[in-house]
């Protein structure tokens, strides 16, 4: 009998609270975990299960000593890539075919660093990663040849995904950066741009130093962007921007949103409600609406609170 059950893992530590999160392979058939697996009377140890939704197989992947976090599968559903840490200390970015073979580390840990992994990029030649101190940044390892290249600008990457890549067009990447360290007050803005070290183009400017631009999501058909404005932890609106230019819109929305993202068509708009009395982890609802706003309704509502990112998966065979 297996058995895949839920605990709450929320880690302040130098890692986003989205440390163990999920990832989708292109066609949306498998899913890759990190998983706490408790082996005897010792500490648990974090490992990568790679779950088959179609066929119901549960497959451990790549099984050592060392904790393997962050993980995330190609776009050719062929590698999975991840963070490795040995008794506690960092140990670079890995990699490890989906079949559990030929682990190998394709870029060193950084003394005093711990090493994150953003994603692929849509054509599975590069990842986006970082090691992360005291602030964030994002770069791309190429796989074949382990050069490493990375966007200017800082990450506010403690409130949702900050980067996204769409599979074709021009600008490819999307991001909501800062121009100094989070911690410290800068000039937020969404930036596009086609590859690291290359010129970034700036979409949006916010003049409040208090307030965050990120969470960007490409629409599917089109050349928009939507991203939130997250003004404090209890509140955040919505923006669409198209790549090619013109000003920002506001998507005014029913309830209180969080996180949102396209529907596969990009006419619609699926959002997290949170409630006004809790913080901003607490989505109590999931809504849909459509692009200008109108027609929002409810169509999941939460048991307990929580969002799917902030919570890990334990797994046992037995």
């Amino acid at each position: 009998m297996r058995v895949v059950s839920f605990t709450d893992s929320h880690e302040f530590t130098t890692v986003p609270l989205n440390a163990l999160r999920k990832q989708f392979s292109a066609d949306g058939r498998r899913v890759v975990f990190t998983v706490s697996d408790r082996q005897g009377s010792g500490a648990p140890r974090l490992g990568l299960v790679l779950i088959d939704l179609a066929g119901g197989t549960v497959t451990r992947v790549g099984r050592d000593t060392a904790d393997h976090l962050f993980p995330a599968i190609s776009p050719d559903g062929r590698q999975i890539a991840y963070a490795r840490r040995l008794a506690g200390v960092d140990d670079g970015l890995w990699l490890v075919n989906s079949d559990g073979s030929a682990p190998r580390r394709i870029a060193p840990a950084v003394a005093g660093r711990a090493t994150y992994v953003y994603g692929w990029t849509p054509d599975a030649k590069g990842i986006g990663f970082d090691n992360i101190g005291v602030e964030a940044s994002y770069a791309v390892i190429e796989v074949a040849s382990g050069k490493v290249a990375g966007f200017s600008g800082f990450l506010p990457l403690w409130y949702g995904a900050p980067a996204a890549w769409r599979s074709s067009g021009s600008p490819a990447f999307v991001a909501g950066f800062v121009d100094q360290p989070p911690q410290q007050l800068g000039e937020y803005r969404i930036e596009v741009g086609d590859a690291p070290g290359g010129p970034q183009r700036v979409l949006v400017r916010e003049s409040d130093h208090f307030v965050m631009l990120g969470a960007p999501r490409w629409n599917p058909t089109s050349d928009e962007i939507l991203y939130r404005r997250l003004i404090t932890q209890l509140r955040a609106e919505f923006y669409v921007v198209r790549a090619s230019g013109g000003a920002p819109k506001r998507v005014p929305l029913a309830a209180q949103p969080y996180l949102a993202e396209w529907t596969p068509g990009g006419d619609a708009i699926v959002y997290i409600a949170q409630s006004p009395s809790t913080t901003s982890y607490a989505g109590v609802s999931v809504h849909a609406a459509a692009r200008d706003g109108s027609g929002d309704r409810e169509i999941l509502s939460l048991p307990d609170g929580g969002i799917a990112d902030l919570v890990a998966f334990r797994y046992q065979e037995r």
